[in-house]
C-alpha cells in the first residue's frame, strides 16, 4: 500500500470517500483551484496534475482507459469531460491510505517556463483569466517581468512552482515521479504495470529543442527564473544543460 502520513477516514466517512472516489466530478472554474486528481479507480491509480507538464495527454490516456473518452478526443471537449478524481489536496493524501499509486510528471522549470509563455501569450482564456495582466503577443522579458510580479501564492496555475501542487502542509502528496524529458520510457513503464493505453499528445508548444536559445537571447532570464522556482530546481535535480 502506498501510504500517507495522515489517516483517511473510517466507519461511514470511509464509505462516504470510497463511493464519492467512483463518480465523476465535473472540474471548478475557478483558476485558482485547479488541482484535480484524476483517477482510475478500478486500478487504484492517482494523477496528481502539474499545469504544462502533459496534463491534457495524461487524461486522455486515463479516459480512454476508462471509456469515455476517444483516443482523438478534441482538446475543447476533453477539458470540458466530468472526471472521476478528487478535488482537494486532503483527499489526495487519503488516496495513499486507499491503496492508491498517486504520480506526477515533473518538468525542467526553464523550458517549463518558456513553453509557458509560448503557449499562452496568446491564448485567449489565459489573456482572459490573467484579467488584463498580460498583453498579447509580449516578448519573453515582458512576460517574465509581469508573471514575477505576482506572488507566487496568487500567481497563475501555469507558472506557479511544481512543488506547491504537491505537498500539502509540508506533506509529499505523490509516491512517483515521470519526468517530462523522458515521458516515453516513463509512461511505458506505468502503462506496462497498469495496463494503460498509449499516451497521446496534446498541446505541444515546441519550447523542447529552443528554450535555451531564448535565454541566451535575453541575457538576465535565466538568473529570475532560476531565482523564482530554486525550489523546484532543488526539488527535482535539475540543471540548466
Amino acid at each position: 500500500m502506498h501510504a500517507s502520513s495522515t489517516s483517511a477516514p473510517t466507519g461511514r466517512a470511509g464509505r462516504l470517500l470510497n463511493k464519492a472516489l467512483t463518480l465523476p466530478l465535473t472540474r471548478p472554474k475557478s483558476h485558482r483551484n485547479m488541482l484535480v486528481c484524476p483517477i482510475i479507480p478500478d486500478k487504484k491509480l492517482a494523477f496528481v496534475a502539474i499545469p504544462k507538464n502533459a496534463g491534457t495527454s495524461i487524461r486522455v490516456a486515463f479516459g480512454v482507459a476508462q471509456g469515455f473518452i476517444a483516443p482523438d478526443e478534441p482538446v475543447t471537449k476533453v477539458h470540458s469531460k466530468p472526471w472521476p478524481g478528487v478535488p482537494s489536496k486532503r483527499k489526495i493524501e487519503w488516496l495513499g491510505r486507499l491503496g492508491y499509486l498517486r504520480f506526477s510528471v515533473i518538468r525542467n522549470p526553464w523550458e517549463r517556463f518558456v513553453s509557458c509563455w509560448q503557449n499562452k501569450r496568446n491564448a485567449e482564456n489565459f489573456l482572459r483569466m490573467t484579467r488584463g495582466l498580460f498583453r498579447p503577443d509580449m516578448d519573453f522579458p515582458s512576460f517574465l517581468e509581469t508573471a514575477f510580479s505576482v506572488p507566487e501564492e496568487a500567481a497563475n496555475r501555469h507558472y506557479q512552482t511544481q512543488v506547491g501542487f504537491i505537498h500539502h502542509e509540508g506533506r509529499l502528496l505523490v509516491d512517483r515521479f515521470l519526468r517530462f524529458e523522458t515521458l516515453g520510457a516513463d509512461w511505458e513503464s506505468l502503462r506496462t504495470e497498469f495496463d494503460l493505453p498509449p499516451l497521446p499528445h496534446y498541446k505541444r508548444t515546441g519550447a523542447d529543442a529552443s528554450w535555451q536559445q531564448v535565454y541566451a537571447q535575453y541575457p538576465g532570464t535565466r538568473e529570475r527564473v532560476t531565482e523564482r522556482y530554486a525550489a523546484d530546481i532543488e526539488r527535482f535535480d535539475y540543471r540548466f544543460d
